[in-house]
């Protein structure tokens, strides 16, 4: 399964919805609560950043 994902230097947001502050939870086991509304620019920008990811990397699209 494929497991899409954005950073910032800070934070990082799965394409699942799951967004972890890697200074404070490098090993990402506590999920931030998304409604937290200082996170909502954050948020924002790395979903923007998802969407802009082809639908599958060029490395991993199938040779037919």
């Amino acid at each position: 399964t494929e497991v899409r994902w954005a950073r910032d230097a800070r934070y990082k947001l799965y394409g699942d919805g799951r967004l972890y502050d890697l200074e404070a939870d490098r090993s990402e086991e506590h999920p931030l609560d998304l409604r937290l509304l200082h996170l909502a620019e954050t948020r924002q920008r790395l979903e923007a950043a998802l969407q802009s990811l082809p639908a599958t990397p060029a490395k991993l699209a199938r040779r037919e």
